[in-house]
């Protein structure tokens, strides 16, 4: 496979720095910017983890089920802020998105739509539309963050010259890029959407609607 060239212009941003033109201000703020989802994608991913672990655990599950009448609210908050992420590194730092991330935005951001409905009208099966949408999400910033780490995996034809999807803007943390932000994200709206156990005395099974007023309709 022939190495892949970028011109210095987006090489410069590749390295995780914007162009010169841009100024040290603007370069110190992408830098910051940077570094606060980098955190919030950690949050992110621990929180997937404990929620895991409580899952396997009897005794923890009583204090997470707490969570499960928020679990909604929870994941679409998690699917707005990185959607809000993405579109700020993209539309106010210039960081152009490749095919992969073109591909985990569709998922994300059909996410931020579906998950607010539910939220909204407090419908938690909306499960059975968010969780494909999130898995098929997973896989692909999954493969996409393989790709980075070893570039002699992305096959041709999966993205462009200009826009190659295994050069990363940046490294935050020296772990951290737009792809592994994205499976933190992803990982944890699975997390919140089938890892939250039902309170024992919520028995949503038996909820065949919700009406205009956004209340439960029994059957």
């Amino acid at each position: 496979m022939q190495p892949i060239r970028t011109s210095p212009h987006v090489a410069a941003r590749r390295r995780g720095r914007t162009p010169p033109a841009r100024g040290q201000n603007e370069r110190v703020s992408l830098e910051a910017a940077e570094k606060f989802f980098g955190l919030l994608a950690i949050v992110a991913g621990i929180g997937a983890i404990v929620l895991l672990i409580t899952r396997l655990v009897p005794a923890a599950r009583r204090l997470t089920s707490e969570l499960y009448p928020i679990t909604i609210w929870l994941a679409w908050l998690v699917a707005a802020v990185s959607m809000f992420g993405s579109l700020y590194f993209s539309e106010s730092k210039g960081l152009e998105p490749c095919h992969l991330c073109w591909y985990q935005r569709i998922a994300m951001y059909s996410l931020a739509v579906v998950l607010l409905v539910g939220a909204i009208r407090r419908d938690h099966h909306v499960r059975w539309y968010a969780v494909p949408l999130a898995a098929i999400g997973l896989v692909i910033s999954i493969y996409h963050r393989l790709i980075e780490a070893h570039p002699s995996w992305e096959g041709s034809g999966v993205c462009s010259v200009a826009q190659p999807c295994s050069s990363p803007y940046f490294h935050v943390y020296d772990i951290f890029t737009l792809a592994m932000m994205a499976m933190c994200g992803f990982a944890a709206i699975l997390a919140l959407l089938l890892l939250v156990p039902r309170p024992p005395e919520l028995d949503i099974d038996a909820v065949d609607a919700v009406d205009a007023d956004g209340e439960l309709v029994s059957r």
